[in-house]
Formats: C-alpha cells, sequence, structure tokens
C-alpha cells in the first residue's frame, strides 16, 4: 500500500509559502515591536502597543491559510482566488486608510500597501499561468 502521492513543487506553490513566510517575519516584528524596528521603518512607536500587536493575529492566521493552501494549490484553486483577494483588498485597505489619515510613517504604511498589490499580481499571474492539472509521474500506470 503506498502512501499519498507526492505533489511537485510549482511555481505557485513556492509563491504560496514565500507569502506565509514573508506574513510571518512581518508578525514576529510587529510582535517584538523593537525600538530598533520603529527606527528601521521610520515610524514612530504606537501609543498603544497592545492594539499595534493584535495585528499579528491576522497575519498569522492568514500565512497559515496561504502554506496551506501551498500544499495542493491546483486542487485548492478557490483558496488561491481567495489569497489574491485578501492581498488586494488588504493592500486598498491599507493605502486608503493611510492617505486618509497621513500618520506619521506614511511612507512605510504606503510601501507595505504597495507590498500586498505586488504579491496579490504575483499570485493572480501564477494562478493564470499554472497548469490545470497535474502531470501524470513518470512511471505512473495510471492505477
Amino acid at each position: 500500500m503506498s502512501g499519498p502521492r507526492s505533489l511537485p513543487d510549482t511555481r505557485l506553490t513556492l509563491a504560496l509559502r514565500a507569502g506565509a513566510l514573508y506574513d510571518w517575519a512581518l508578525a514576529i516584528m510587529i510582535l517584538v515591536a523593537h525600538p530598533a524596528v520603529f527606527r528601521l521603518f521610520r515610524t514612530p512607536p504606537p501609543v498603544d502597543l497592545f492594539h499595534f500587536r493584535m495585528n499579528s493575529l491576522a497575519l498569522i492566521l492568514l500565512g497559515l491559510l496561504y502554506w496551506e493552501t501551498a500544499r495542493d494549490p491546483l486542487e485548492r484553486r478557490w483558496a488561491v482566488r481567495l489569497a489574491v483577494i485578501i492581498r488586494f483588498v488588504g493592500g486598498a485597505l491599507l493605502l486608503l486608510i493611510t492617505l486618509s489619515h497621513r500618520p506619521p510613517g506614511t511612507a512605510t504604511f504606503l510601501s507595505f500597501g504597495l507590498l500586498d498589490f505586488a504579491w496579490g499580481a504575483l499570485l493572480s499571474g501564477l494562478l493564470h499561468d499554472g497548469p490545470k492539472k497535474y502531470p501524470p509521474s513518470q512511471g505512473d500506470d495510471g492505477g
């Protein structure tokens, strides 16, 4: 009895995993919230670190969605589409909120919003560019 077939890594799989790692790294930076991080991004520290650190929860959960979707993105195309929507909507909200309020560190927030658009465009392009089905493995006799 053989175990489940190992699926090949595609560019979409790798992009989803990279997106998860990016979100988790950002979540860790938010949780650590060391003064050096704020200096690096030229952003003043928030008055309320609790509310600021709550943002890491969304990034951790989204990273889990992307990582799990990467296990089989062709069978979970709906989840990849959801990831694309989340990236574009998240980026748009970040840009709109930042432009509406013009907080200190505006350039940093705008940069992260644009990065979400870049992730969304990458995932969308790979979703529409990739194969619709996995090719049969070498030596696969179909049974």
